[in-house]
């Protein structure tokens, strides 16, 4: 009989890259790169990927292409189409060899920029660059063809000139490499003429070639050195040499392959293989074998071509490890790598010669005595693999009845070495490995199953017995007894949970495990039992594989997780699924490890599960597994711990202890910024005066507001899964901070209207479980520039104009209407003022005119001092009252229009000295210095006599209610002539400056002053407070006079001046105007008001001494003299009367003399009565005399002001003298009825040492000032402090003390204070500030402030006066 089967066997080369490296990756230029005539590749620090080619050179993202050309319009672009070779050097300069010069790439730009070459003689040259390398010193050096040897200018790197001194010791300018070993000697090949060898430490060069036998070929290619310092060369017809440091000379190496002289066009020295390539052109891929010396050629099991036959120009290992092979009239070739040692057998190599098991799924796996491996395969027979998977057999299903199934499910082996076959569409067979037949058992006898259904055998395993146990698709499960070739026991559905069965297993003590659709069952041949589903949990699981471990837990894979149970009594231990690490819920089989690790496959990758640590270490299909989803039940261990699983795509095996746990960590790069059809690759829009970065390097993203349409590029560089790598981002405020994901491969972020602001952007690569930190962009897209910061500040600003010029508008408006209200209700109210006035002026003159004159006759007959002196206050203020009526009279008849001006000529000189003789009683008296200065013994003008008189004694009135005693008031009278016209009206005019010392005037009413019925508030006048219509008056007639007048403080002394001009002459008056009638001096003298009785004070009273009736003592304080005096006069007959004349001298006098009353004035100079009031109430020493404020402030906020500063009475001028003194007397008698006086009974006079009292006030007020003085130096003592170590409520010690003593709490402590320090300061010599710090002030200031205030003089002062002296009372 024929044999069916397909044998097939395939033998390797004398290298094999190992089956782990099962995939690679080509790249043509169907779809890649510019051109196949690979001429080098090269990785840059950026991890950028770059392939010269002849036509074009090619930079690789990990995800596209990107082909740099000449543009002969753009001197930016690649120099020449065809790159020869690149470099980049350690200060990040990339260089590009063309062969018609040199480049350098700017990664920032993505721009060229040609570097300039000389020749020996300075001319500019254009050689073909071989090989560019970087010199120990830094220094670059280039090969040429046909210019030798050029160096770079250590002054200017875009220059390079040949180096002379090398090229001279050379036979041929035309070379091919350059190379500095670790010696740093030079090695320079050339074409035709050998090898050399440059000392630059004694410039000596040494030669190798044929011709001096020191080397086999002339036609050197290239150079390279191991890690051990071999220094290995390349030739084009002799095949690779080995220098021989001992002989000066080299070597040839063989090749094993039998080529005598191989054309070698690339040396790689892989470090982390420690191994050197050689690449042929034209025999493939060679390998050093450092043992026999040989080279050995490579088989590249994933190559979609003949690798033996390939041109190999250029070789790299990428840093990820990956293998790069630049095939010349091919493309580039990556190998991928494998950092996780699985290894792998299937179709997915590119060589069908190395499919060893065919293309279908893989259904078992199965390893015999004689370690071949036997997989069966879903559809595609059974394959057997032998030596170390060198070769395989193929069992293939065929028309012959004992052909092998199509789909073997299962595979078991027997004791006697029989092996046995389940199959889902043949059921059992015994399979012969000799012939390759099987044997088909599918015969059940009746009385194990009624209906002989077909065995769709699912699993299949054997017990101690060599029974096979029969898992079938919806048959139930079945006990085949192989000694006798008959089914001898049958479980179905009333025995087990469910005849749908999918996984089999027999545990340490026999009992069979029967995993199904629903649940599970155990099988207990020994005690005949059967269990189903002792774990609930699993009632309804479908179970795909059941193992145990070395502990005896039974380990169960289902659809739906993995599940662990107790293998004693069968309860669950655990569960676990995505949720705990699994890389996917359904498990397709269990294997434990010789480290009891615990190791799954499943339909996303394998895993791991770290038993001791309790964590899962996921791998895939990125990792070198067949492929991530993992075939039901295909896995298997053998002996040697060596494990396979079956997959849809072949099988994965390893040794557990040769695969890593630790996964490498994805690094994430922004590679570019594309918007519209530009790409950016740096960003420098807002820092103008700084350099520019690449794109890789930025955090911050500027953007105009016109490219808010963009995309971003990412790579992790990770070359060989860029198709599996994925991404995922999340913009801030967009999509609900969602993060997105794109399509595996999809290395791109689009962004859309994006509108203007601050963005986030974070982003991470991800493939499966690995992931990249995540990385953080900042995008800020610049507003249009009508919304720009500026723009908008220009808005704003615009804005807050209009809206101020509107309000400003609308405010002026109103205060113009209100100003005009204002205005117009003042003139009214004025006008109604003036013209009552006016009306009760006429009223009042004739009975003032009947008082006058009768006092005159009194007074001129009148002997008794005390009544003359009655009669003269009378007659003045009398006087005061008609000269008020007759100025209000005078302003009336001006506004009416009903004074005329009579203007005749004057000498000045002689009106003024007159006017001033007037005053010169009063300046005596007051001794105030009055001058008249003036430069002309007579100056004439015209005035109007009587009216000019009223002005000058209004403004000589003012002069003497603002001077002081002792002051000087000035009159100045000039001449002026050719004025300038900002200074008069007319050229010529005489001025008149009338000048004090007093006060001054406030500058905001300099010109407020002349305003009818202004008074001032700023400025004390008390008894010479104005009615505010003398000035007006003057103004209103100066005007008149067609003169002006003006008031303004003196610029370097104290003092008011006001200024009267008057023209010059008569051209400016009218016919009308001018007095034809003479008037003499004496007429002008009658003119002339007598302002003696205004100003003069009355003659006073002999002092005659009246014994008052009580011992009380008042204090009147009041800076009007008559209104003092006469208070005097009335009080002295009932008190002791003692006078001040402002608050500051009566608050010295309080001090000393201890009043029993003050009758107090509120507007005085120096300290008002306000200020006096407050001070006495505020003083505990005084604190209890009574206040009566006398005051012509008549308001009802002037007398709440009065009483909220503790006056006793308020009384309004004018008074009733007989009602203030029947009230003083209420008050002191009222006052000395109060049993306890604020610290000033006897029995705690001293208050410092207070004696124990009786009653409970007392007593509190002994236990307020014993805790006082026991803590008086602690500056923190408190209201808090007494209250709650006295026993009492914060409130309650308030209320007790104020009613006690009249003082608060806190004013009582300063007080004991202030008493304290009194007593050091008059029985001590110490400083101030020590007394001070001692009795608790922590500010010397404060404590001086205080203590003034309360004894009226300084710490000092104090000290100085009572210091060593007896004062028992230390100023009580």
């Amino acid at each position: 009989m024929k044999k069916q089967f397909i044998f097939v066997v395939i033998l390797f080369g004398s290298i094999v890259f190992k089956a782990n490296s099962q995939t690679g990756i080509f790249y043509s230029t169907d779809k890649d790169i510019s051109n196949s005539l690979i001429n080098f590749i090269y990785q840059d620090k950026r991890n950028y990927l770059w392939i010269g080619t002849e036509d074009g050179l090619n930079k690789f993202d990990g995800i596209k292409f990107t082909v740099y050309k000449n543009d002969p319009n753009d001197t930016t672009s690649l120099k020449n189409n065809y790159v020869r070779c690149l470099f980049e050097d350690s200060q990040n300069r990339f260089w590009v060899g063309c062969i018609n010069g040199l480049q350098q790439f700017d990664r920032k730009t993505n721009k060229f920029e040609e570097v300039q070459l000389f020749s020996s003689t300075n001319n500019r040259i254009y050689p073909h660059i071989i090989s560019i390398i970087e010199a120990k010193d830094g220094s670059i050096w280039i090969s040429t063809s046909g210019e030798g040897v050029l160096k770079m200018s250590k002054n200017n790197d875009k220059i390079f000139q040949t180096a002379s001194y090398i090229n001279s010791k050379l036979p041929t300018p035309h070379l091919t490499f350059i190379f500095q070993d670790s010696s740093e000697k030079f090695w320079i090949g050339t074409a035709n003429f050998g090898l050399y060898l440059y000392d630059a430490s004694t410039d000596q060069m040494h030669s190798f070639s044929i011709q001096n036998q020191k080397i086999g070929s002339n036609e050197i290619s290239v150079i390279t050195e191991d890690k051990d310092k071999n220094i290995f060369v390349g030739t084009l017809s002799g095949g690779l040499y080995q220098f021989d440091r001992k002989n000066f000379s080299f070597i040839p190496i063989k090749d094993n392959a039998g080529y005598e002289s191989l054309t070698i066009k690339s040396l790689f020295f892989d470090n982390e293989q420690n191994r050197l390539l050689v690449g042929t052109d034209g025999q493939g891929l060679r390998e050093l074998n450092y043992k026999t010396h040989q080279l050995e050629n490579i088989q590249i099991n994933s190559s979609p071509f003949d690798f033996s036959k390939t041109k190999v120009h250029s070789i790299l290992r990428d840093n990820a490890g990956n293998l790069w092979f630049g095939l010349f009239q091919k493309g580039v070739f990556l190998v991928r790598n494998n950092p996780y040692q699985f290894n792998y057998i299937g179709h997915k190599s590119y060589s069908q010669n190395l499919n060893l098991i065919g293309t279908s799924c893989i259904a078992s796996v199965f390893k015999d005595k004689n370690n071949t491996l036997w997989i069966g395969t879903d559809n595609d027979g059974l394959f057997q693999l032998r030596n170390d998977t060198k070769k395989s057999i193929h069992y293939a299903h065929t028309n012959h009845p004992r052909s092998v199934p199509n789909t073997v499910s299962a595979i078991v082996e027997l004791g006697n070495g029989e092996m046995w076959l389940g199959s889902f569409s043949l059921g059992l067979a015994l399979f012969d490995k000799h012939t390759g037949h099987c044997t088909y058992y599918n015969n059940i006898p009746p009385h194990i199953q009624s209906n002989n259904w077909s065995i769709k055998i699912n699993c299949l395993i054997k017990d101690n017995q060599d029974n096979l146990w029969i898992g079938t698709h919806g048959g139930g499960l079945y006990v085949f007894d192989t000694s006798s070739r008959t089914y001898i026991k049958h479980y179905g559905s009333n025995a087990i949970s469910n005849e749908w069965i999918c996984s089999l297993f027999m545990d340490k003590k026999g009992r069979i495990w029967v995993g199904t659709y629903k649940g599970y069952s155990i099988i207990d041949t020994k005690n005949s039992r059967i269990q189903n589903n002792v774990a609930s949990e699993l009632s309804n699981a479908v179970i795909y594989t059941i193992s145990c471990d070395k502990t005896g837990n039974m380990w169960i894979g289902t659809t739906e997780g993995l599940y662990v149970l107790d293998g004693k009594n069968g309860t669950l231990l655990g569960k676990y699924t995505t949720e705990d690490g699994l890389p996917n819920n359904v498990i397709c089989g269990i294997v434990e490890d010789d480290q009891q690790n615990i190791w799954l496959s499943t339909h996303n990758g394998l895993s791991k599960y770290n038993t001791r640590e309790n964590i899962f270490i996921n791998y895939y299909n990125s990792d070198g597994l067949q492929g991530n989803e993992f075939s039901r039940g295909a896995f298997y261990k053998n002996s040697s711990d060596e494990i396979y699983f079956g997959g849809i795509n072949g099988i994965t095996f390893f040794n557990p202890s040769q695969i890593k746990e630790k996964r490498e960590e994805l690094q994430l790069f922004l590679i570019a910024l594309n918007i519209g059809d530009k790409t950016v690759f740096c960003n420098n829009k807002n820092k103008k005066d700084k350099p520019q970065r690449f794109i890789s390097d930025l955090d911050t993203i500027y953007l105009d507001y016109k490219d808010n349409i963009f995309n971003l590029e990412f790579s992790t560089f990770d070359f060989g899964i860029p198709e599996q790598i994925s991404y995922r981002y999340q913009m801030e405020g967009f999509n609900n901070n969602e993060w997105i994901h794109t399509e595996p491969g999809v290395n791109k972020i689009h962004f859309t209207n994006i509108d203007y602001g601050k963005h986030k952007l974070r982003v991470a690569a991800s493939v499966h479980d690995t992931s990249s930190p995540i990385k953080e962009l900042t995008i800020i897209i610049s507003p249009p520039w009508y919304l720009s910061w500026q723009a908008m500040s220009a808005y704003v600003l615009l804005f807050l104009l209009v809206a101020y010029g509107v309000t400003k508008y609308i405010f002026d408006r109103i205060k113009y209407r209100n100003e005009l209200i204002r205005r117009q209700h003042i003139e009214e109210i004025n006008e109604a003022k003036l013209q009552y006035f006016t009306n009760i002026s006429h009223d009042i003159r004739t009975p003032m005119s009947l008082i006058i004159s009768p006092l005159e006759k009194l007074m001129a007959s009148e002997n008794d001092t005390q009544k003359q002196y009655t009669y003269q206050i009378m007659y003045r203020n009398a006087n005061r009252i008609l000269r008020l009526m007759n100025q209000l009279m005078d302003i009336r008849k001006i506004e009416k229009g009903q004074m005329m001006m009579k203007f005749q000529e004057t000498d000045m000189v002689g009106f003024i000295e007159d006017l001033m003789k007037t005053f010169e009683h009063i300046a005596q008296k007051r001794h105030i210095d009055l001058k008249f200065i003036h430069e002309d013994p007579k100056l004439n003008a015209w005035i109007d006599m009587n009216n000019f008189d009223k002005v000058m004694m209004n403004v000589l009135s003012n002069a003497f209610k603002f001077t002081p005693d002792d002051g000087i008031i000035t009159v100045k009278m000039k001449s002026v002539y050719n004025a300038k016209k900002d200074e008069f009206h007319t050229k010529n005019y005489l001025e008149i400056v009338v000048s004090d010392s007093g006060t001054g005037i406030d500058e905001e009413d300099t010109e407020k002053i002349f305003e009818r019925f202004y008074q001032s508030e700023n400025n004390y006048m008390g008894k010479n407070a104005g009615t505010g219509v003398g000035l007006h008056l003057s103004r209103s007639i100066m005007n008149l006079l067609h003169g002006t007048i003006v008031a303004r403080n003196k610029k370097e002394e104290k003092g008011a001046e006001f200024i009267i001009r008057l023209p010059l002459g008569k051209e400016h008056l009218s016919s009308k105007e001018i007095n034809t009638s003479s008037a003499t001096k004496e007429s002008v003298e009658t003119i002339i008001e007598q302002p003696i009785s205004l100003y003069e004070q009355p003659n006073p009273v002999p002092e005659n001494k009246i014994k008052p009736k009580t011992k009380f003592q008042v204090l009147i304080v009041e800076d009007d003299d008559e209104i003092r005096n006469y208070l005097k006069n009335e009080l002295s007959s009932y008190f002791k009367v003692e006078e001040a004349t402002n608050g500051k001298e009566a608050w010295k006098m309080i001090h000393e003399k201890r009043p029993d009353l003050i009758i107090s004035d509120i507007m005085m100079p120096e300290m008002d009565g306000i200020m006096l009031c407050k001070k006495i109430k505020s003083n505990v020493e005084v604190n209890h005399i009574p206040v009566i404020l006398l005051t012509a402030k008549s308001t009802v906020s002037d007398k709440a002001e009065g009483l909220d500063v503790g006056a006793d009475a308020y009384i309004v001028k004018p008074f009733n003298i007989d009602l203030l003194i029947k009230q003083s007397m209420n008050l002191i008698e009222n006052r000395n009825r109060i049993e306890i006086k604020p610290l000033e009974n006897k029995e705690i006079k001293d208050i410092l040492t207070p004696t124990p009292l009786q009653s409970a006030d007392q007593q509190l007020l002994e236990k307020v000032v014993k805790l006082i003085n026991e803590n008086i130096s602690d500056p923190d003592l408190s209201v808090e402090f007494l209250a709650e170590n006295i026993g009492i409520s914060r409130v309650h010690l308030y209320r007790k003390l104020k009613e006690l003593t009249n003082q608060s709490p806190s004013d009582f402590i300063k007080t004991i204070r202030i008493k304290q320090a009194a007593v050091q300061l008059a029985n001590q010599k110490v400083q101030v500030s020590e007394v001070a710090y001692s009795v608790g002030f922590s500010n010397l200031s404060h404590f001086s402030n205080s203590f003034k205030e309360y004894y009226g003089i300084s710490p000092t002062e104090y000290a100085e006066k009572y210091r060593d002296k007896s004062h028992p009372n230390i100023q009580n």
